[in-house]
């Protein structure tokens, strides 16, 4: 924690920060929904933001420097996505288009996976259909949201529903390709883009 404080202390031009321990389970996810819960009534938007490791040989550090670059790249980026936020009241969820190496990955969802999104979708989004072709979603779960557009899934806790030491992959990938339906379900819109340079 030292490390992390010392560095936003030299680097962030940030006027808080708030550095917080969590344990490390689920992945970017659980942590994120734990941490967020917490204060998402807070803030009007967020990056969700993680290391972005893959079993992927080859494609790991390429696929998060394209993330990063896309979500946090410049000053001029940044403000660019919060003007566009400001501009337009229903614009809630903002990803970069996704990455090349990864597109045929989009394509396919698991069975298991498929299974968890029907269990998520009836907890926060009754009366929508699981999809059954293809649909859009932020690989890599990186993002801009309008906490608006998302909260509700900040106020449930999956914790006690998915017991054990480790959260299944399934139920991950579940939530990375439920964003976009929760943002519409909430009255918004999404939007993809590509910036990198």
């Amino acid at each position: 924690m030292e490390f992390i404080k010392n560095n936003t202390d030299i680097y962030s031009k940030a006027n808080k920060v708030s550095i917080k321990i969590i344990e490390n389970k689920g992945r970017d996810i659980l942590p994120f929904l734990i941490q967020m819960g917490e204060v998402i009534n807070k803030y009007k938007y967020l990056c969700h933001i993680h290391t972005k490791k893959t079993l992927i040989p080859n494609i790991g550090i390429r696929w998060r420097n394209y993330l990063l670059n896309n979500l946090l790249g410049t000053t001029e980026l940044i403000s660019e996505i919060l003007i566009d936020f400001e501009k337009n009241d229903k614009l809630g969820f903002i990803f970069p288009e996704n990455f090349y190496k990864i597109l045929k990955l989009t394509m396919y969802v698991e069975p298991k996976t498929k299974e968890r999104m029907k269990y998520l979708f009836a907890k926060l989004l009754p009366g929508y259909e699981c999809p059954s072709g293809y649909f859009d979603f932020p690989g890599g779960d990186m993002f801009w949201a309008r906490t608006k557009a998302i909260n509700n899934i900040f106020k449930i806790d999956l914790r006690n529903d998915i017991p054990g030491e480790e959260w299944p992959k399934d139920i991950l990938y579940a939530i990375e390709r439920s964003w976009l339906f929760i943002v519409k379900k909430n009255g918004f819109y999404y939007k993809k883009y590509f910036n990198y340079k």
